[in-house]
């Protein structure tokens, strides 16, 4: 299973319309073609105003198609079409592949935070099973399900963990019990030469839809 992304951004000149316009396509999407497609947004950690459209799908083949039929649906090109001047470039897509899923993910989620970490060369299978490891352990301490990518297309190698909360209380929450388990820290630590050196980072979405 994969996690396709494509990012673009708003006009700063008509934000209201691009954060519309990236609804209806997602809804579209949805509804139209059996892929539920999620429109995000940056909320911290990453520049404003970039819409991110994500959805899960099986295989490059399966992208392949999906792509074929919306350019084969006029009505989709003509909800596309209405972006014009709403929805800026460049446009940014990636595919990354599901390592590893942990408790029960809340894939309603309204808020999306991702750690994302480079793999450092030679050391991808260990930073692989460091990252299940580091999944499975915050779980546990929080029960908050979550998922472990690794990146195909954009960032390769590139290693993301993402986890969906209905609120922001909820994801304060999740942080202070991750911040005050003395084996979560110790298992950070412990990553050492595993990642590219100041590779790290941390976003938060808000779902639009």
């Amino acid at each position: 299973m994969n996690l396709f992304s494509r990012s673009l951004a708003v006009s700063p000149e008509n934000a209201d319309g691009g954060y519309a316009v990236s609804v209806e396509i997602a809804d579209y999407i949805s509804k139209n073609h059996d892929v539920p497609v999620t429109p995000w947004t940056t909320v911290y950690g990453a520049p404003l105003g970039i819409v991110t459209f994500s959805c899960r799908i099986d295989s490059l083949a399966a992208m392949g198609a999906l792509d074929a039929a919306l350019l084969a649906d006029k009505k989709y090109l003509d909800v596309v079409a209405t972006a014009a001047g709403k929805l800026v470039g460049p446009v940014q897509d990636g595919i990354s592949q599901f390592v590893a899923m942990s408790g029960e993910p809340n894939l309603a989620g309204k808020f999306a935070a991702i750690v994302s970490a480079q793999a450092a060369g030679g050391k991808i299978a260990e930073s692989m099973g460091w990252g299940v490891d580091i999944l499975n352990h915050v779980t546990s301490v929080t029960g908050v399900g979550g998922s472990f990518v690794r990146g195909l297309y954009g960032d390769w190698a590139r290693v993301s963990w993402i986890a969906l909360f209905d609120s922001l209380e909820e994801i304060d929450a999740y942080e202070a019990k991750q911040s005050s388990d003395e084996a979560y820290i110790k298992k950070v630590d412990k990553a050492g030469d595993l990642f590219v050196e100041a590779s790290a980072s941390q976003i938060l979405l808000r779902r639009l839809s």
